[in-house]
């Protein structure tokens, strides 16, 4: 027989609600974000050296005889009194530029050689290491009297040729057997000829 009072019971039952909720209940522990704030500092600059070496451009050149072999010598073999009167021995030959870097153009010169004519003062360039008198040797870019001559008296003038890396560039020249300036074919002699000429390359 239960003989709580109401009021007992009252009690009882909060206490039982108190325990159901307590042991549902979840505990959280408490902190605190802290947080400091400091002056931002960036860096003020940056220091860089930049490096490299500075080449040359140019390219690899050789001179070839007309059946394109690689030569220094540009034989006319035998030559007569009247070839050299008419004007009509000439040498194929040419300058080929190949392997191009950082170069756009060339400028082709001749460097000091015995020029032809009492004065040294002809375009022809003479027969220095011969034997054969009033005898000399015209130079052309292209084919005689139609081309562009290189002058032994006015070495500076030259030949400008455009140069590129995509492939080779050829410079054809023509050499032509003549008599000397101020000679006459009556003043020619048998002998040797020998005319050495430098060609000079400034790469642009």
């Amino acid at each position: 027989m239960n003989d709580s009072t109401p009021r007992q019971k009252e009690k009882m039952i909060n206490r039982n609600l108190i325990k159901t909720v307590l042991s549902h209940a979840i505990f959280l522990p408490c902190f605190m974000v802290t947080h400091t704030y400091a002056d931002i500092v960036g860096t003020p600059s940056i220091n860089v050296t930049f490096t490299s070496t500075i080449e040359a451009g140019t390219c690899a050149t050789v001179l070839k005889d007309a059946s394109g072999a690689t030569a220094s010598v540009i034989d006319f073999k035998d030559v007569f009194r009247s070839d050299l009167d008419k004007k009509n021995r000439k040498e194929d030959f040419k300058i080929v530029f190949s392997s191009c870097a950082g170069v756009k153009s060339a400028n082709i010169t001749t460097a000091q050689s015995s020029c032809s004519g009492g004065a040294s003062d002809g375009d022809s360039f003479a027969n220095s290491g011969g034997t054969a008198a009033a005898t000399a040797v015209e130079i052309w870019k292209e084919q005689p009297d139609s081309g562009v001559q290189f002058s032994c008296k006015n070495k500076g003038s030259g030949q400008n040729i455009a140069l590129t890396s995509a492939s080779d560039t050829e410079v054809n020249l023509t050499a032509r057997m003549v008599i000397a300036k101020g000679r006459s074919a009556s003043e020619v002699t048998a002998g040797s000829f020998s005319a050495p000429v430098t060609f000079l390359i400034t790469y642009q």
